[in-house]
């Protein structure tokens, strides 16, 4: 029951970490997008004026995100993963653009400590 309770849990602050993410997205606000991308990417992989010119030619063709849903599939023990063995989730956007076409986005976050990060570098 606490592992189901615990889940519920994460799945909620996910949630509002990805709307918060697109919710930055849609304000251009690229440093704060930047901020929510996981730790061991930002800096040493993943440059951030690449990272900024990458959400902005996306959002010029796309415009802002207007989230519908989002689903969630959690992977709290990745233990076993010797590559990166912290909890991980896919997160499933569907959304329109600015011409109301459907999307769907998926992508992973990492739970970094206490919060979750994303693992997406850019959306073109």
């Amino acid at each position: 029951m606490a592992t189901q309770t615990t889940n519920t849990v994460e799945k909620n602050r996910l949630s509002r970490r990805i709307r918060n993410f697109y919710r930055l997205f849609n304000e251009n606000n690229w440093e704060g997008c930047f901020e929510r991308l996981d730790p061991e990417l930002r800096g040493a992989r993943v440059e951030f004026d690449k990272y900024a010119d990458s959400l902005a030619s996306f959002f010029a063709k796309y415009g802002p995100m207007r989230i519908q849903s989002v689903s969630l599939e959690l992977f709290m023990n990745a233990k076993g993963n010797k590559h990166d063995d912290r909890p991980f989730a896919y997160g499933t956007l569907h959304w329109q653009d600015n011409k109301r076409k459907q999307h769907t986005l998926r992508e992973r976050w990492v739970k970094s400590g206490a919060t979750w990060y994303t693992r997406m570098i850019g959306l073109v």
